[in-house]
């Protein structure tokens, strides 16, 4: 018995011909032929440069990007978990997110109290450190230096006019146009929500 040819598509990455139980399927956002193979290899390289809003591979005639809980069931979770950690990373600002320095865990810390936090425990494995060096407690004597250059910069900053974001707390200078900002990671926060939405 001959095999219906709508059954099998030709990759577009790897131009394999492949069933179409191998082929990927980008929740109705678009409709390239791409197999799971590709997609999976695409993703990883994407996480490995720290890209965490990954699009279509088809960069020529697609802006659409690849959602976080369709493409789960075909990774393997290592790679799904190191997706959510760089998405989650790059969601949070700089200034309220700290790593575990024991390399043996290396856990996301954040600050969720809000203000200068100094002396931390990881939820993980319950060292001590210093939120703001990210070395094991008491080892850290760097913050005295820290808040030196803090009031140096934010003299500098005066003196350049830079605008402060009221999100994320970082400074910006207006080189042109209007006086309008937009925030990167409310940009962010805005495509994880919507992408959540639709699942």
């Amino acid at each position: 018995m001959e095999l219906s040819s709508s059954n099998w598509k030709i990759c577009e990455i790897c131009t394999e011909l492949k069933s179409s139980k191998e082929m990927f399927r980008n929740k109705d956002r678009c409709v390239h032929s791409i197999c799971t193979d590709c997609i999976v290899k695409h993703i990883n390289a994407k996480v490995e440069d720290k890209v965490a809003k990954i699009k279509c591979p088809n960069w020529f005639n697609c802006q659409q990007v690849l959602e976080l809980h369709t493409c789960q069931k075909i990774i393997p979770k290592s790679l799904f978990v190191k997706w959510c950690d760089l998405l989650c990373s790059l969601a949070i600002p700089p200034n309220k997110r700290s790593y575990c320095p024991n390399r043996k865990c290396l856990e996301l810390v954040i600050n969720e109290c809000g203000g200068i936090v100094k002396r931390s425990e990881c939820p993980k494995c319950k060292q001590l450190y210093c939120f703001q060096c990210n070395v094991p407690w008491p080892e850290c004597n760097n913050c005295q230096r820290f808040e030196k250059d803090d009031k140096m910069f934010k003299k500098l900053a005066v003196s350049k006019r830079w605008i402060k974001c009221p999100t994320c707390n970082y400074y910006v200078e207006r080189i042109g146009g209007c006086v309008f900002m937009r925030c990167s990671f409310v940009i962010l926060a805005n495509h994880l929500r919507n992408s959540s939405e639709t699942t």
